[in-house]
């Protein structure tokens, strides 16, 4: 496996010894817009549909040449409870 040049700083090891591409909420947003979802299908702060979740998916796969990622910084009003808040902005 040899990831994309793209990749260099973004893979962090979560967990274990692998290491997962932690894409962050607003960057995958900003992949679906490049893509040409509009803001009426996929709200800025909204829950990704099943579809809107699969594209991101092959999206993801296209520029990082991977099948496994996380999306982190998760906008607040449809995370659960008991997640930690982002210190830094408090819509994540």
């Amino acid at each position: 496996f040899t990831p994309s040049p793209e990749l260099e700083g973004k893979i962090k090891t979560v967990g274990t010894k692998s290491k997962t591409l932690l894409l962050g909420f607003k960057e995958a947003i900003a992949m679906l817009r490049e893509d040409g979802i509009t803001a009426e299908e996929q709200g800025d702060l909204e829950d990704m549909s099943t579809p809107v979740e699969k594209r991101l998916g092959a999206l993801v796969k296209e520029k990082y040449g991977v099948d496994w990622y996380m999306l982190d910084k998760f906008p607040s009003e449809f995370r659960p409870f008991y997640t930690m808040p982002d210190a830094n902005d408090s819509n994540y």
